[in-house]
């Protein structure tokens, strides 16, 4: 059945006032960034050597979606760029054009005083101010798309629609999506968060079950090749990863 379409909710101006608070950090379980780093680290190994096996001379195309705050990219290079790794992170940084992309428009300034602190391989990253669910990327375009607990706030038709499009057939994604009972605790929140998880509860905007996200992915030509549920504390998330298939049957 055709889920119906929906505009995205307006969230721009409350994430440039929650990011304009000094010392805002991360809206993100902690555990939720460890995982997903070291599996775009994992994955980033992997399409480098790819691209050098096949002699590929355009540098690796990695995009973050709903960015927020930075704190996982500010992680992965506090991370990895050192030893043991360093070498490696610093040869797949310096063939990546790495961007990333929030709706609020704050963020951009807390990057960029980032990037002047931990030079010289954050000048490879580029933040762009945007909308998630209508980028100006040309179609098939990424090797690499991830997001950590952002790109499941749009309504699936649209943020879908737009990850397979950007995406190269063949193409990973790495998502980190809400798991609903996240609405559970709706009583205690604020007039503004409570109509927002109104609006996630009352469109079934955040996945329900391993089906759920199977189901809907391959509707838009997305193949889900690990689902997996994690919980930090009271917190839980689906960690899915994939690719994008070469053709309408998804194999690759």
């Amino acid at each position: 059945m055709r889920e119906k379409k929906l505009e995205p909710y307006p969230l721009q101006e409350e994430y440039e006032e929650y990011y304009a608070i000094p010392n805002t950090y991360s809206d993100s379980p902690e555990k939720s960034r460890i995982e997903l780093r070291r599996g775009l680290f994992s994955i980033l190994k992997e399409l480098y050597n790819e691209k050098k096996r096949e002699k590929l001379k355009r540098p690796l195309r990695v995009i973050g979606l709903c960015s927020g705050a930075h704190a996982l990219e500010k992680e992965m290079f506090r991370t990895y760029n050192k030893e043991p790794h360093k070498k490696q992170w610093q040869e797949i940084i310096e063939n990546t054009n790495w961007l990333t992309i929030d709706i609020a428009r704050i963020v951009k300034k807390h990057f960029e005083l980032f990037k002047k602190q931990n030079k010289p391989f954050t000048r490879y990253i580029r933040h762009i101010t945007a909308d998630a669910g209508k980028t100006l990327f040309s179609d098939n375009y990424f090797d690499l798309v991830y997001s950590n607990l952002g790109l499941d706030f749009l309504p699936r038709e649209i943020g879908l629609k737009e990850l397979n499009r950007i995406l190269k057939p063949g193409g990973y994604f790495m998502l980190n999506l809400h798991h609903p009972d996240l609405l559970q605790s709706i009583d205690n929140k604020d007039e503004g968060t409570k109509k927002f998880w109104s609006y996630l509860q009352e469109n079934n905007i955040l996945y329900t079950s391993p089906e759920d996200i199977q189901d809907t992915f391959g509707r838009y030509g997305l193949k889900v090749d690990k689902i997996e549920l994690r919980k930090a504390g009271f917190e839980k998330w689906w960690e899915v990863n994939g690719r994008k298939g070469l053709a309408a049957d998804d194999n690759y």
